[in-house]
């Protein structure tokens, strides 16, 4: 026979390659601001029950190892592949022993009734109901919605409802679901559980397509929030609380380090309702997005007033479909002492080229410490822009960076035309002991 060298690995190495080479699960958050986008895992095949399919040794070797089933997911591709998915959840409910699961169902509800909840696996689900530390539902059936209160170890729970909304599905309820931190909920405003226990140990709460007051009166509940998330919200179903003089309790996220929100053009007296309540004095992340990609217009007093309040803590800025003389102008006109990340997404050129300047100016960095050192320009509105914001980034990193400074440039679908003269002040700014680096840039001759 001739030599195998993989037969000779120890068992214990073998796993680990198993492990290390398993499909990753769904990122959380999973929303990418691409409505209606379902996101999926990457696994292609059914995983681990191919590598059993391999050789006895390797079936062996599967079969008898709960830690290679721990996590299910049932993505579409897979779906085309195989008849039944109830006989490979079945596999991993059985074989992943007493260990925590993780399940991810993307699935229309009819499968789910189909597929899932049969004779056959009902007994092992409901047994490992317990067990299951994250799940992830795509169009939960009403039967999910029964059970979800029963997910005493659940720590992380992501649930996406279609956009035509859920008449017949119950209200989520997660009273007995004491040890969720991680909440992700899209679309479904009338299903939504409520602000109080266990909300109240949530510190990673995610909204999306949801009216913004929903949101807002459910975020201001909620004080102890590490993360918090909006995304395309939807317009609001009631005016805001007025109390005669429009002055509101402050509220104070002493947790806050990260703050993703989204600005809709038609919710800005619920929109200036949470950011004049809320005080960030530990935010280490601040994103804004833009509702569209045309969106643009001057901050509001409310918001001036955010982004005066921001703490030296925030370390790392991102902006989103936000065009030059808007609401970044306001953001710039205060210094950023601590801010070293800079992300520009989808941003007209004017506007990136505008903010790097500001930030990275003669003035502003004799002010900041540490100073800015990594920009990331992720593609522009406007087209063959790629030189124009190139040009300018290598102007002011040559006029501002010292000797021992690290500067990191990464461009995005974006196709630099490097001209002779940007190619020599790159050179002058490396020659002066600049540490500068450049990743997906493209160069055209």
């Amino acid at each position: 026979m001739p030599y195998d060298p993989v037969a000779k690995l120890p068992l214990e190495l073998v796993i680990s390659i198993f492990q290390w080479t398993a499909p990753t699960p769904i990122p959380f958050p999973p929303c990418d601001r691409e409505e209606g986008r379902l996101p999926e895992s990457d696994m292609t095949f059914p995983y681990p029950v191919i590598l059993g399919a391999v050789s006895s040794q390797w079936r062996e070797l599967v079969w008898s190892t709960p830690s290679l089933w721990t996590f299910f997911t049932s993505t579409e591709k897979l779906r085309r592949q195989e008849k039944d998915v109830s006989s490979r959840l079945l596999l991993h409910l059985q074989k992943s022993k007493d260990l925590p699961l993780e399940l991810e169902i993307n699935m229309p509800p009819y499968n789910i009734r189909k597929t899932l909840f049969s004779p056959r696996v009902d007994p092992f689900l409901l047994e490992s109901l317990p067990r299951i530390k994250r799940l992830f539902l795509w169009a939960p059936s009403n039967t999910w919605f029964a059970f979800l209160n029963k997910l005493s170890s659940i720590v992380e729970l992501t649930i996406i409802l279609p956009s035509g909304g859920t008449p017949n599905n119950p209200a989520v309820a997660l009273t007995n679901c004491r040890s969720l931190r991680r909440l992700y909920f899209c679309g479904g405003s009338d299903v939504l559980p409520s602000p109080k226990p266990p909300l109240k140990f949530i510190t990673n709460l995610h909204f999306a397509a949801l009216p913004i007051d929903i949101c807002v009166e459910i975020f201001l509940q909620i004080s102890t929030l590490n993360k918090i998330g909006m995304f395309y919200p939807a317009p609001p179903t009631k005016p805001i609380p007025n109390d005669g003089l429009g002055i509101y309790e402050p509220v104070v996220f002493d947790h806050l380090e990260i703050l993703l929100w989204e600005i809709w053009r038609d919710a800005e007296n619920w929109h200036d309702y949470f950011l004049g309540r809320a005080y960030t004095p530990n935010l280490r992340t601040f994103r804004l997005y833009g509702s569209t990609p045309n969106f643009t217009r001057t901050a509001t007093g409310v918001e001036r007033s955010f982004f005066e309040r921001l703490p030296s803590s925030l370390n790392r800025l991102e902006l989103s479909q936000v065009l030059k003389g808007g609401l970044h102008s306001s953001l710039f006109d205060r210094h950023f002492e601590g801010l070293e990340y800079l992300v520009v997404k989808f941003c007209d050129d004017e506007m990136v080229v505008d903010a790097i300047r500001r930030l990275i100016s003669s003035e502003m960095t004799s002010l900041c410490m540490p100073r800015l050192k990594s920009v990331v320009v992720d593609g522009c509105m406007c087209l063959f822009s790629g030189g124009n914001v190139a040009d300018a980034l290598i102007s002011a990193l040559g006029n501002c960076l010292r000797a021992n400074d690290m500067f990191h440039l990464e461009m995005r679908n974006l196709n630099v035309a490097w001209t002779e003269k940007m190619k020599e002040n790159i050179l002058e700014v490396r020659r002066r002991g600049v540490r500068l680096t450049f990743w997906g840039c493209k160069i055209l001759d």
